[in-house]
């Protein structure tokens, strides 16, 4: 807006009285007063104006860098408009205060900006709490409270497994069968407080003695929990039926009706004809029956054909396993494993292996069988060398005494 010209207009803003002629009349007096008063206030208008926009831009120009340039842009401009007019009194005032209004402004948002950044910034104490996972030092009511429900939990889940575990150790022999001229012993950790190996000793009719060793493919509780039927329906078919192959198609009839699919048991199934001295060997999938001739003084391996229980509930199973005997000479020695024992793993990963198992059992074939158990665990103990137990360890052994020469009785009858 163009400004009135002429000395008298700058002495009527400075302050000073005019010394106009009388002559003068008042209404061009009072018309340019007006023009002068009016130049101010819409300057003063424009630079509350001016400020309001500032203010906004400044706080747009928080959400996006382009409203920030446009808030310094606009902010550039005012502040040339300002210079221009630098040299007008009145305007300097209006400027001065307009421009601590602006300050008070550009104070107050910043304020807001700031709280509003402390909140939802990048950087903000929530922010970093939730990226950095950090949780309050002291726990409030409800998270304390579950976690006392957790802790509940866990000891209700503890003693669940302490009576799982019982229960499952009350399945297994009791004591060791004691046979005229055979020495018997047994060996069985759990990789877990409850595991899915098991063995077992059955007192068959005609002098005869069944025992088993058997491996459950789930661990912990669902391993128990198959194992536990397993050995039941093996010991209701075993005292029902004569010869090993009979008794493993049975059960596995019946058995696999209650295992889940994906779930199997490996089983090697022995009865001992103790008046003529012969075994009977059939195995379902499982490990081979390590044979320590006493005579040769060599390992020979037993293992007939066989499928695990499980797979099939009836036509397959039948006509894959097959039964395998042999007499058992004086000195001779008999050992059934699972694959916790070849399978230890040491922190290296290396496997115990075969080999070492069947060197181990052929040097010590002659010691007493809970001496050679003995020597056996410490062995798999020594090259684990402290790394975690990964599967249930079961050994069974006998050795039929050196000493007993009595004749033996030819084992090509199915009577035994």
């Amino acid at each position: 807006m163009g400004a009135p010209c002429g000395p008298f207009y700058h002495t009527l803003l400075a302050g000073q009285s005019p010394n106009r002629p009388e002559r003068l009349t008042h209404r061009p007096l009072e018309d340019t007063i007006f023009r002068a008063l009016a130049a101010g206030l819409e300057e003063t208008r424009l630079q509350r104006q001016r400020s309001h926009s500032l203010a906004s831009a400044n706080d747009m120009g928080a959400r996006g860098d382009k409203r920030r340039r446009l808030a310094g842009s606009t902010d550039r401009r005012r502040r040339a408009r300002l210079s221009e007019s630098s040299d007008r009194p009145t305007e300097g005032r209006n400027r001065e205060k307009g421009k601590e209004k602006d300050k008070e402004k550009e104070r107050g948002t910043g304020t807001n900006l700031r709280r509003r950044h402390s909140r939802t910034g990048p950087h903000s104490t929530t922010k970093l709490r939730k990226s950095t996972g950090l949780r309050k030092a002291v726990p409030d009511g409800k998270e304390a409270a579950e976690d006392e429900e957790r802790r509940e939990q866990m000891e209700a889940l503890r003693k669940d497994l302490d009576v799982a575990s019982q229960v499952q150790v009350n399945l297994l022999p009791k004591k060791i069968p004691q046979i005229p001229n055979y020495d018997i012993n047994a060996f069985y950790r759990p990789s877990k407080e409850v595991g899915g190996d098991y063995y077992d000793f059955l007192q068959l009719t005609n002098g005869r003695l069944a025992m088993t060793v058997a491996d459950v493919s789930g661990k912990g509780i669902a391993g128990s929990m198959v194992m536990a039927m397993f050995r039941s329906v093996l010991r209701m078919c075993a005292a029902e039926g004569v010869r090993a192959r009979d008794i493993m198609i049975r059960t596995n009839e019946l058995a696999s009706r209650d295992i889940k699919r994906g779930m199997f048991v490996t089983c090697l199934f022995t009865i001992l004809s103790i008046e003529k001295n012969s075994l009977r060997v059939c195995s379902a999938g499982h490990n081979p029956l390590v044979l320590w001739r006493h005579a040769s003084r060599t390992i020979h391996l037993v293992n007939p054909n066989g499928i695990a229980i499980g797979f099939d509930k009836g036509p397959i199973f039948e006509n894959v396993i097959k039964e395998q005997k042999f007499h058992v000479e004086p000195g001779d020695r008999v050992v059934t494993y699972t694959d916790g024992v070849v399978e230890a793993m040491n922190k290296d990963e290396e496997l115990f292996g075969d080999k070492r198992f069947y060197k181990l059992i052929k040097d010590n074939a002659e010691e007493p069988s809970g001496r050679l158990l003995n020597l056996l665990v410490e062995a798999i103990d020594q090259f684990v060398d402290g790394a975690p137990q990964s599967d249930d360890i079961t050994i069974l052994t006998f050795r039929r005494d050196p000493e007993d020469l009595d004749k033996a009785v030819p084992v090509d009858e199915d009577t035994d």
